[in-house]
């Protein structure tokens, strides 16, 4: 195995399909460390390359990766207000590569899981105290 063809092949350009749904359809592409995200309508969809799958180089056939990463897209408030906004407010400030853009687009993601998370205990919450309420009759 011959570590420098494969970071060669690995350097090769590449074709992405993004699987959606129908109706769906890409909103804007945001390139973390993480992997390279896609913002659709009704989804966010993480691609991993074969670099951030196998950064040791040991797989010469490590493939792309490609993930639901949240089930809620840029028709979800969260995500408008979170990610999609500071990206515009920090493009209008920072150069993309900057050190501040990166640090303000990773604040904005961690916001933006950490509402997720609240809203889905607050509907686990809900749906407990109206079983309960229901329950009670």
């Amino acid at each position: 195995m011959d570590k420098q063809a494969i970071r060669m092949a690995r350097g090769a350009a590449i074709s992405l399909n993004v699987d959606l749904d129908d109706g769906d359809a890409v909103h804007g592409i945001i390139a973390r460390k993480s992997g390279l995200f896609f913002v659709t309508r009704k989804k966010i969809v993480r691609f991993r390359s074969p670099d951030d799958l196998d950064p040791g180089i040991e797989h010469p056939d490590a493939p792309w990766e490609q993930s639901v990463y949240l089930p809620h897209g840029s028709s979800d408030q969260f995500v408008a207000r979170t990610i999609l906004q500071t990206e515009v407010m920090a493009s209008m400030f920072f150069p993309k590569n900057s050190e501040k853009y990166l640090a303000m687009m990773d604040i904005s993601w961690e916001v933006l899981n950490s509402l997720i998370s609240l809203r889905v205990v607050r509907e686990r919450l809900e749906r407990r105290i109206l079983e309960s309420s229901i329950g009670d009759q």
